[in-house]
């Protein structure tokens, strides 16, 4: 057949003019409290072919999003009500120490950033003018865990040769 077809995570087959074969989506979750940036962003990312498997509204929500879709990519704001974006991170740290996590934010300050660095985030990307960037940044995040997790195979491989000699 003409049309390629991709699965997401929730196994939803979507057409899909870029892709050459069947293949999961990159899952992402997006927490940020600002409703229309959060609808922008979600129908931006999936016009660009990315799943957004779910949005909440504060770090709590974002937590709570993460132990239920495991997504590729977490974006969190930080200045939230109620739990901000540093609460979400880490916890999402707690639960999994190399979640891939992009900070949108609006939020320049020294302190901030190195809060930030100190959380070991994936990115920073500031809102609304990274916007653009996004996409590209997203996809080096997989491409880079993509070469990660085939390093890690190798060595798996490897230490078991070794082990069987």
């Amino acid at each position: 057949f003409t049309d390629q077809y991709c699965l997401n995570k929730s196994n939803k087959l979507k057409v899909n003019s870029v892709c050459p074969c069947f293949y999961f989506m990159t899952s992402i979750i997006i927490v940020e409290d600002d409703k229309l940036t959060a609808e922008v962003l979600s129908k931006f990312l999936e016009i660009k072919n990315f799943d957004v498997a779910g949005r909440g509204i504060n770090g709590k929500e974002g937590v709570e999003l993460y132990k239920k879709f495991r997504p590729d990519i977490v974006l969190m704001d930080i200045m939230m009500p109620e739990f901000s974006g540093f609460y979400g991170v880490s916890e999402i740290r707690k639960i999994n120490p190399y979640a891939k996590i992009i900070i949108i934010t609006t939020d320049t300050r020294e302190n901030t950033i190195e809060q930030l660095m100190g959380l070991s985030v994936s990115a920073i990307c500031l809102k609304p003018d990274d916007f653009e960037k996004l996409v590209p940044t997203i996809e080096q995040i997989m491409k880079e865990q993509k070469v990660t997790q085939k390093l890690l195979q190798n060595k798996a491989y490897e230490v078991q040769d070794n082990s069987s000699s």
